[in-house]
């Protein structure tokens, strides 16, 4: 029996971020429990839209996206905050983190917001995440005083606390140096296999990427967006044998982030 599919895009266009740009168009797109997709796509191609559609913070102006077989846009209240977090979302660049907050407060914060837990029992609660990301050092840190690389692991860990079952996670390699980029991706690995944070449960993951090579033995699926229109690839073997422009140039062999 095949997984179940955990988030579905069905003739779905995803509305620009940019007032009068248009929509990533025709998005049809089923992914099975516990697979790893990278969606490639150059800056402002719109791959990042579609991982905001999918956690349900972009409008699909047609067709519809399903997580765990709900439209969210058809949900109200409890239920639909119950089903968004199923889903974690690490935002591109430094993460948004929340400026004024340090690493451990940033990391407490959704356990104090969604749990109603006391800073005491919140702190408790995220010590084994701290220690599986190495962020002893910093929890007492503000963001402004991180590293580019220490930033995005952050972000990273906050979008776990609430251990979703999906991960969404916008351009994780971007900025940083191959050793950063090695020691984010190896993350990402262990939680799509299965990490202890998760009670080794493996999480269905979604990346969006501006290079496809760092992520050919992480990623079972690839799809690619491109003038905002949306193209599933396939598997890697898939992946390898497309020549098409758009894919060669995403594929194009960059030294400073080797293969896992």
């Amino acid at each position: 029996m095949n997984p179940p599919i955990v988030l579905q895009f069905e003739g779905a266009s995803v509305a620009s971020p940019v007032e009068g740009a248009p929509s990533v168009t025709d998005i049809d797109w089923q992914v099975l429990e516990g697979e790893c997709w990278v969606i490639g796509g150059l800056q402002g191609s719109g791959k990042s839209a579609v991982i905001e559609a999918a956690a349900g913070l972009r409008a699909t102006p047609r067709g519809c996206v399903r997580l765990f077989g709900s439209d969210p846009a058809l949900l109200t209240g409890t239920e639909a905050q119950a089903l968004r977090q199923r889903v974690g979302l690490v935002f591109e660049g430094s993460g948004r983190l929340f400026g004024g907050l340090s690493v451990l407060e940033n990391l407490t914060l959704p356990l104090r917001y969604h749990e109603d837990l006391s800073p005491e029992d919140a702190l408790e609660r995220i010590i084994p995440l701290l220690e599986a990301f190495d962020l002893q050092p910093v929890a007492g840190l503000l963001p402004r005083q991180l590293g580019y690389g220490f930033s995005k692991r952050v972000a990273l860990a906050r979008a776990l606390v609430l251990r979703p079952e999906i991960l969404l996670v916008d351009d994780p390699l971007g900025g940083l140096d191959a050793a950063q980029a090695r020691t984010l991706r190896r993350l990402l690995m262990q939680l799509n296999h299965g990490h202890p944070w998760l009670g080794k449960r493996p999480v269905t993951l979604i990346i969006t990427a501006e290079e496809l090579r760092p992520f050919l033995n992480l990623a079972g699926r690839f799809a690619l967006v491109e003038n905002r229109r949306w193209t599933r690839i396939g598997t890697r073997d898939e992946l390898l044998e497309c020549r098409t422009a758009g894919v060669l140039e995403l594929l194009a062999d960059h030294s400073d982030h080797p293969q896992a």
